[in-house]
């Protein structure tokens, strides 16, 4: 029972994870507007905000799209959270800790849930350019995928059998 249960909590991580693809098309669209953000963090990003969207694009895309995927195997969604762990730890503080870093975002969490006294960390329901969770949710989706077993990882991938 537990290991289903981790099995279907590891499923609900990969599908939160599975919203990042509205942010990772807004980026691509506009790749400005997430230099300003980005920017709005402070040094070191404020000294490049450019490269730095760039590589956020670049990297929340490729580990989006790695999680989705490879969704049924072993490897992919974990490297896939890999690498989004940082740029989502670096989301998360901004929305924590920068001052007016939240304000920025108020039009995307407008209708969204937020509980009292928190950011947008922890909303639910945001627009699409945010992918319908705070980034506290999607930080705990990909620490959920990289650490929990996946199915395949109790599993012969030569036969398809449950491994002894």
């Amino acid at each position: 029972k537990m290991a289903s249960s981790m099995a279907i909590f590891r499923v609900g991580c990969i599908g939160i994870s599975a919203c990042m693809l509205g942010p990772c098309l807004h980026h691509v669209l506009d790749l400005p507007q997430l230099a300003r953000r980005v920017a709005d963090l402070g040094a070191p990003f404020s000294d490049a905000p450019m490269a730095w969207a760039a590589g956020v694009c670049i990297s929340e895309t490729l580990g989006t799209l790695l999680i989705i995927a490879g969704a049924a195997n072993f490897r992919g969604p974990r490297l896939g959270a890999a690498l989004l762990i940082p740029k989502m730890a670096v989301a998360v503080y901004g929305h924590a800790f920068v001052a007016g870093f939240d304000q920025k975002f108020a039009p995307a969490y407008e209708h969204a849930w937020t509980p009292n006294g928190f950011s947008y960390n922890w909303s639910v329901g945001s627009s699409w350019e945010c992918g319908f969770w705070g980034a506290g949710w999607f930080l705990l989706a990909y620490v959920g995928i990289l650490v929990l077993p996946s199915s395949s990882a109790n599993t012969n991938n030569s036969t398809g059998k449950k491994a002894v």
